[in-house]
């Protein structure tokens, strides 16, 4: 599976795309943290715009997964290395995350939640923005 030989699993990522979404994902998470809109982030709108418009010529005419007996017309089927499933519980859901290398396990992590009232779900109460 580690190579991306094996089919039933998909292709391996691109190593440029590997780059990229961690870079994407530092990004989202710097996102989320700021209190008050920034220029930066009207920039990285229209660069990821601009982008956008330049990668869509490159990609297969149709989204849907491509299987060993169909043409060129549908996308590659690449593996994720991180899968998460969710199940519903008597109580909540139940979410089971597993980190893969190759056909290796690194880790599996489990979170319980318990379904109660919105009202209800977080019993911490965050703090405002900070006014300039």
């Amino acid at each position: 599976m580690g190579d991306g030989e094996d089919r039933r699993f998909g292709e391996l990522p691109l190593a440029q795309t590997v780059e990229a979404a961690a870079a994407m994902r530092r990004l989202s998470s710097m996102l989320v943290s700021l209190e008050h809109p920034h220029d930066v982030v009207d920039a990285m709108v229209a660069q990821f715009a601009d982008w956008e418009r330049e990668l869509a010529p490159a990609l297969p005419q149709d989204p849907a997964p491509r299987m060993s007996t169909d043409d060129g017309s549908k996308r590659i089927y690449v593996q994720r290395a991180f899968d998460i499933v969710r199940t519903e519980v008597e109580r909540g859901i139940t979410a089971t995350a597993r980190l893969s290398l190759g056909d290796r396990v690194l880790c599996i992590g489990e979170a319980d939640a318990v379904s109660r009232h919105q009202d209800q779900l977080s019993a911490s109460r965050f703090g405002k923005r900070r006014t300039v």
